[in-house]
Formats: C-alpha cells, structure tokens, sequence
C-alpha cells in the first residue's frame, strides 16, 4: 500500500513524528535513523501534529478526530473519535504548552483545550471560512490562516472547559 506523508514535527533534534495517511504514525528517538509505525485504528488520515516535549504530541484528522500520545508516538489515544460532529474536519492543531490547545479546520469546526485535551470544546467562531492552518505562541495567542485571505489572532484561552 502506497501511502502519502502529511506532516512531521520534531520536539528534539532526536525525537520526532510523523503522520500519514490511513491513520498511519511513524515515530524516531534517534534523528530520523529509524523510525517505528504506529497506527491509531483508523482508515481516516492523520494530517496534522503538534508535539509539546519528547513524549508528548496531539495530532488531528481529516474527519475531526483528535488523538494523543505521552509515549512519543507508540501509542495514541483517541481523545475525539473520528467522525465527530459538528467539527468536521480538522486541518491543522498547536499547543502553546501541555495544557493549551487549538484545533482548527472547516467551518466551524474550531477546538479548544485548557487541560491537554481530555475534554475539547467548540470556540464557537461566526465563520464560515476554512481554517487550514494555526500557529500558538507560549504566551498564550495564537494566529490562524484559512481561506478568503483569513487571519485570526487572539488567546488560546477563549472558552472555559467544564
């Protein structure tokens, strides 16, 4: 099976992920020399990741779901299943620290996270743009890019989570 790569982060100079089609990870603790595949039992694609330190990475699908490791890539655990309305597809993720996360993709489907992911919510955007790509800084702002010259920068902290 022919599969294509989606993204690569590397939180070290030895450590990093990738992530592909298929639901297909491959992850490196020795600077890309070997790298060891995972699979977060899904055929949806994995386009996006965001690594925080060696261990931990979240990445996001074409389908909305969003999925984490704390072992650098061995393993992933789902945090939202794919599919999941209303979200749709998610396109890009960033974390401004551990706890701090932005999910961004098609219209409205904007996620937050103030606890590292264990509970997401809608940031409940009036738009109906596509959102492809989110940048977070670690004082808490982030920018997003997507479609109709779109540029968004605010906190990465707009909604409570209960």
């Amino acid at each position: 099976m022919r599969i294509s790569f989606l993204d690569i982060a590397f939180a070290t100079p030895d450590s990093g992920i990738v992530c592909a089609e298929a639901g297909i990870t491959y992850h490196t603790a020795d600077g890309g020399k070997d790298w060891e595949q995972s699979w977060l039992e899904t055929t949806d694609a994995i386009v996006a990741l965001a690594v925080v330190d060696a261990q931990v990475a979240t990445a996001v699908s074409s389908l909305g779901g969003i999925a984490r490791t704390d072992d650098g890539g061995k393993s992933w655990q789902w945090q939202i299943l794919p599919p999941w309305p209303p979200a749709g597809g998610l396109m890009d993720v960033a974390f401004a620290d551990r706890d701090h996360g932005i999910a961004v993709g098609f219209a409205r489907s904007t996620m937050v996270t103030n606890d590292g992911g264990e509970h997401w919510v809608d940031a409940e955007l009036d738009m109906v743009n596509v959102l492809y790509g989110v940048a977070a800084s670690q004082d808490g702002g982030y920018t997003v890019v997507g479609t109709r010259l779109s540029v968004l920068q605010g906190p990465v902290r707009p909604v409570e989570v209960w």
